[in-house]
């Protein structure tokens, strides 16, 4: 009983743990992914104001 509940602990621990570097890499690809989005943006605004002049 004592056994399994500290067995069923440390897979938690580890789970948590794993959980939290996968949350971290994801943190870092979406800031990674604002800041090339943030760069794109004003060719982006001037592709779509150009398209809509032209127009």
């Amino acid at each position: 009983m004592v056994l399994s509940l500290r067995d069923g602990l440390g897979q938690f621990c580890t789970s948590s743990r794993d959980r939290l570097r996968t949350g971290r890499s994801a943190l870092t690809t979406i800031i990674r992914a604002n800041s090339v989005s943030d760069s794109l943006r004003p060719a982006v605004e001037r592709t779509v104001h150009h398209n809509s002049s032209s127009r």
